[in-house]
């Protein structure tokens, strides 16, 4: 008698409400009230959308998870197949508990990009942080206003006709010499891997007056593509999106590489860069007002002016200047990378389209070795034409996000 009171001490060791169970029933008690918990913080944080939501037509969602069961096997496609099944209007997607509205009408888009309701971009791109840090296109709506005006200015006219236009004349004539490899092989290559060393390089010489080795980036290259790899993973996948989940993923998966590699390559400008404005100071380097008439002024890199606006206590911390670095060099390198590649590889399908393409450029330039002009390329409409529907093909940015601070009638 005594024994069976200590085995059943030893197998009802727990109790809930007062009744004894056992360690297995006590786990599947607290499973299930965890989940009961979830479900009704799903409900709640749904609840104010839902009638709204009712109205719209969308793929199938699910508590707690939304509508992240329809991404697997390629989220982007289903958003075209979505897309021509509504017939390009309105529908909805449930991100776990979050809302979104997907619209693809150009008419629609205008009014939102117009709406000064629809400035901050949403939770979507809080999960470029880790990779981007808070730049332009993470940045909250009040610190991306200011950091905006600070930047803006690199890239008016002037600056791309008298110093950043030379730079694409010589990095063309680089990537055309580069190509010439190719001539008369029969075996396919990448492009890409062309196309990335040189605008690499020239994004690096134009935006931060930084000439690149194009066999000294660092691990960049990879590191970037791998970033915005996990970041459009991470969007379509809701069990990733709390923090302490994604942290453990990234360690698990020895991805916490990449986000460090990133930095490389930015730390090295920035660095290299203040021991030139300290030696410039140093040898009491000449302002623009001490320049003598018919002088140029010096230009101003992205670094540079971030560094002065930081001076000038506009606000801009050193991880704010390392986050503008990251997302320019990143962004720029790797969309006009693919940009590039995606238009030369369709003029190579298209032959017609590239023979008028060289005809325009012939009646322009005929059998002159001289570069050509800015004040030319204005005359280049047809290659104007071609490049715009390289990018409606294969845009940069297929899918953006907006969130409303308030309704919008589209």
């Amino acid at each position: 008698m005594q024994m069976f009171h200590v085995l059943r001490s030893a197998y009802f060791n727990y109790s809930i409400f007062g009744y004894p169970v056992t360690e297995t029933q006590s786990m599947v008690f607290v499973v299930f009230m965890v989940f009961a918990i979830l479900l009704c913080y799903d409900k709640w944080n749904r609840w104010p959308y839902e009638t709204l939501a009712n109205k719209l037509r969308g793929p199938p969602d699910y508590p707690i998870i939304g509508s992240c069961l329809e991404g697997f096997g390629g989220y982007y496609e289903k958003l075209l197949n979505y897309g021509q099944s509504y017939n390009y209007g309105s529908f909805k997607l449930w991100a776990g508990n979050k809302l979104i509205v997907v619209i693809s009408k150009p008419e629609d888009l205008q009014i939102i990009f117009n709406s000064s309701k629809a400035l901050d971009k949403g939770f979507l791109y809080n999960m470029a942080t880790k990779f981007l840090g808070e730049s332009l296109i993470t940045a909250p709506v009040d610190k991306w206003k200011i950091h905006r005006r600070l930047i803006n200015p690199l890239f008016k006219y002037e600056n791309i006709k008298e110093m950043f236009f030379p730079i694409f004349q010589e990095k063309s004539k680089l990537l055309i010499q580069n190509l010439q490899k190719e001539k008369g092989k029969t075996q396919p290559f990448d492009i890409l891997d062309y196309a990335s060393d040189i605008i690499l390089n020239t994004v690096c010489q134009t935006t931060m007056d930084y000439n690149l080795d194009s066999q000294a980036d660092m691990g960049f290259k990879k590191s970037v593509a791998m970033g915005f790899e996990l970041i459009v993973n991470r969007a379509t996948k809701v069990w990733l999106y709390p923090e302490i989940i994604y942290n453990l993923y990234i360690k698990l998966f020895d991805y916490e590489k990449y986000y460090t590699n990133v930095q490389n390559l930015p730390k090295h400008i920035i660095e290299k860069k203040k021991n030139e404005l300290a030696q410039k100071f140093k040898n009491k380097f000449r302002t623009d007002t001490d320049l003598k008439d018919g002088e140029k002024k010096c230009f101003k890199g992205l670094v540079e002016t971030l560094m002065d606006s930081n001076k000038a206590e506009l606000g801009l911390s050193d991880e704010d200047i390392m986050s503008h670095v990251i997302t320019i060099v990143a962004a720029g390198f790797e969309s006009t990378s693919l940009t590039v590649s995606y238009c030369l590889l369709l003029l190579a399908i298209y032959p017609d389209i590239q023979d008028r393409v060289y005809d325009e450029i012939y009646s322009i330039l005929g059998d002159s070795d001289e570069p050509i002009t800015i004040e030319q390329t204005t005359s280049l409409v047809y290659l104007k034409q071609v490049i715009h529907e390289t990018l409606r093909l294969f845009p940069t940015a297929p899918v953006m996000a907006r969130q409303l601070q308030d309704d919008v009638t589209i």
